[in-house]
């Protein structure tokens, strides 16, 4: 059985990974909030045009840049109860995609 290598030749930059997830966290926040983004969503978000087998993959191809942005106050993860568990948008990470020029 031959292993299948997968995103041979593609390259997607740390900064434009984390603007992708600020924009989304930016746009999704208003909607869900008692459920923040889980990091495979985030994965999948960072990375749009590659092809994971699964979201532990996506979840693990973006673990660094979530804690990157986790250190630098932009985001941060919440257990909200029973309700769910995930990464929003802090002030900081507004403020830096609004500089950026993200999404207003």
């Amino acid at each position: 059985m031959t292993k299948q290598k997968r995103n041979v030749g593609m390259h997607t930059s740390a900064d434009e990974s984390k603007k992708n997830i600020l924009e989304f966290l930016f746009r999704t926040a208003p909607h869900h909030e008692y459920r923040g983004a889980i990091k495979s969503t985030l994965g999948y978000v960072a990375f749009p045009d590659y092809d994971f087998k699964c979201g532990q993959g996506a979840a693990f191809s973006v673990a660094k840049i979530v804690r990157d942005l986790e250190n630098d106050g932009l985001i941060w993860s919440h257990r909200n109860g029973l309700r769910g568990y995930g990464y929003y948008l802090t002030a900081k990470g507004h403020a830096t995609l609004a500089i950026k020029g993200g999404v207003q």
